[in-house]
């Protein structure tokens, strides 16, 4: 379940990204998807936070664009586990996964980008 620090990170990111679209007129085509579940080829996962863009995937059912997973208790291994599920079970559709391993303890995050190549 997540906590305050996880929260607060996702959050603070999101919020983050959606500002920067701000200067270029697009804050009505990010679709902020929460943590809505998605059905891979044998599990189904919700991400910590999700965007999709309105216009070129309009109605329910397509995946997002970029997944945000953030972990404090989760390790770094299972984080990078998840961004490649992320990747393989979208057949495309996600580009980007932002993964954040939070050690709160010794105030330090790690931040990776995964995409596929």
């Amino acid at each position: 379940m997540p906590g305050r620090v996880h929260e607060q990170a996702t959050r603070t990111f999101g919020r983050i990204l959606w500002e920067k679209t701000i200067p270029m007129g697009l804050t009505r085509e990010l679709q902020d998807m929460g943590s809505t579940r998605y059905q891979g080829s044998a599990v189904s996962k919700e991400p910590d936070s999700a965007f999709i863009p309105k216009s070129s995937r309009p109605g329910p059912g397509h995946w997002p664009t970029v997944v945000i997973d953030c972990g404090v208790s989760e390790g770094l291994t299972q984080l990078k586990t998840d961004a490649c599920w992320w990747l393989n079970n979208s057949s495309g559709d996600v580009k980007i996964v932002l993964i954040f391993s939070i050690k709160p303890v010794i105030k330090k995050i790690h931040i990776e980008k995964w995409e596929m190549v």
